[in-house]
């Protein structure tokens, strides 16, 4: 699946800084050609993983 594949971690970092960025939270256009399948997919589990750890410990 789509989740077995991963992204370059310097694309994936860069597209969370982005996502997560102060000035304009969450203004990341996800169709850009910028970000493939592999990054969002990747940044999305590493968000997800990063979010139970910090609620389950």
């Amino acid at each position: 699946g789509v989740y077995r594949t991963v992204g370059s971690n310097i694309q994936v970092q860069k597209l969370l800084n982005a996502f997560f960025d102060s000035k304009c939270p969450g203004d990341v256009d996800l169709n850009s050609s910028e970000w493939d399948i592999k990054t969002i997919t990747s940044a999305m589990k590493f968000y997800l993983c990063a979010q139970y750890t910090h609620t389950h410990t």
